[in-house]
């Protein structure tokens, strides 16, 4: 990175102020290594969930599609067939 897009990259993730706690100076007199280093660490967190907790969400979104059909059937918003095909949706 340039030093030109490690700037516009610290004020997008508005990051002068962490700058300026952990190198105890402005971000434009901190060396690129150091900023970029930073940047990495606050923009490559990426949350994996477990795969127990994936299967979980999964339940509870298929339960919430079961029940909503359900309800839209009962109202009449939708036909038996429709409800059939969000069950077999739900089963692969």
């Amino acid at each position: 990175m340039i030093r030109k897009e490690i700037y516009a990259k610290i004020k997008e993730l508005n990051l002068s102020e962490e700058v300026k706690k952990q190198f105890g100076d402005n971000y434009t007199r901190v060396p690129s290594d150091k900023l970029e280093a930073l940047i990495n660490s606050k923009t490559s967190k990426k949350k994996i969930l477990p795969i127990q907790e994936v299967k979980i969400k999964k339940t509870n979104a298929e339960a919430a599609l079961f029940y909503l059909s359900s309800l839209l059937l009962s109202k009449k918003v939708i036909t038996r067939a429709e409800a059939d095909q969000l069950a077999d949706y739900l089963k692969h």
